[in-house]
């Protein structure tokens, strides 16, 4: 997710350069020091929001250590929100921690290039991250991960396939679980569709076509083609 959908032709925009990482801010009593105010369940969800997109900038600027960084200062703050009974901050929550993952997953995958412009196998790690996530899908989201898991038994073959033939990683066939929980006609609130997220301005520029009767990022096999050009290009 990127740019709004351009109503004829893609609009060059103008990104700003995003600034150093700094703290909240704090205010300052003159009789007990520095009072650090309790920020609101959305606060912190529009805190973290912001960081992903600073990351998102960090990222397409090449500076991948900072880009890690806001996504752990984001992924820090949503573990701090507690939805209690309000079903829109669960749902915020939510995508945010997806979000956040698939980011980590495609920042830690630009970094691994070999000078013929193949790529190798992604390396596996376990850290406190990759353990929340285990916890996560071994818990809350089981039934999701099952659902998902079931489903990508149609398309993963295929997928996988395509990324051979691009000298891709084939674990990159898991990332729609990510994105999409392997649904075609998932649709996101950031308006992201298919089972690759697109948005309908980075799907533009990919190549899928989007009219009043069809929208191709909800094609499988030309929106993993597109997946393909994209994640290509990062690197």
């Amino acid at each position: 997710p990127k740019k709004p959908y351009p109503p004829n032709k893609p609009v060059a925009e103008e990104t700003p350069v995003p600034q150093a990482i700094s703290e909240p801010p704090q205010d300052i009593s003159p009789h007990n020091g520095p009072v650090i105010q309790k920020k609101s369940e959305q606060e912190l969800l529009d805190s973290a929001l912001a960081f992903c997109q600073a990351s998102n900038d960090f990222w397409e600027q090449g500076d991948l250590e900072n880009a890690i960084d806001a996504l752990d200062q984001a992924y820090s703050l949503i573990l701090k929100v507690n939805p209690k009974d309000n079903p829109e901050f669960l749902q915020q929550r939510e995508d945010l921690r997806f979000t956040i993952s698939k980011r980590i997953i495609e920042v830690y995958s630009s970094r691994f290039t070999v000078a013929n412009g193949y790529h190798k196998a992604i390396p596996l790690a376990m850290n406190s991250h990759v353990q929340k996530a285990l916890n996560m899908f071994k818990g809350v989201k089981k039934d999701f991960f099952v659902n998902a898991y079931r489903r990508s038994g149609k398309y993963r073959q295929k997928i996988i396939k395509e990324m051979k033939k691009a000298g891709m990683p084939v674990e990159l066939s898991w990332l729609p679980l990510i994105e999409s929980g392997f649904k075609v006609r998932a649709f996101s609130r950031a308006r992201a569709l298919g089972l690759w997220q697109f948005i309908a301005s980075t799907g533009y520029k990919y190549g899928l076509k989007r009219d009043q009767w069809i929208d191709e990022r909800m094609d499988p096999e030309k929106s993993t083609i597109a997946a393909i050009a994209y994640l290509k290009e990062l690197h």
